[in-house]
């Protein structure tokens, strides 16, 4: 993230901190309603869903738990969350949905690159 440097930086800085939080806020909403999202309330690291018509494609995603990771040469304790896409072939290229679940893994890694 860059150096804030005036007052115009501070409220465009501002303005995507509000967008963060709706966004975040509507996602909440969202989740809320998706079916099968009571397990999120267990301690489930992982877990592969099952595609149910009229749906093409489900996400899995499992709790954020401290896991050994290797990082810069060496083992490193950091927080990780494991996540499964599940697809019906007959709907879905299994190359697309791979690319999804890379993008989506890299914007957990990162999510600053939402801004």
């Amino acid at each position: 993230m860059g150096r804030v440097s005036g007052a115009g930086d501070v409220l465009e800085l501002y303005r995507k901190m509000l967008l963060i939080r709706r966004y975040s806020r509507s996602l909440h909403a969202w989740v809320s309603h998706v079916p099968g999202l009571k397990v999120a309330l267990y301690a489930v690291d992982t877990f592969h869903a099952i595609v149910d018509r009229p749906q093409v494609a489900i996400l899995a995603v499992g709790r954020i738990a401290d896991r050994v990771a290797a990082t810069d040469g060496g083992p490193r304790v950091r927080p990780a969350v494991h996540l499964s896409l599940s697809c019906d072939h007959r709907a879905v290229d299994g190359a697309p949905a791979a690319a999804f679940l890379t993008e989506l893994g890299d914007l957990v890694e990162e999510p600053a690159a939402l801004l």
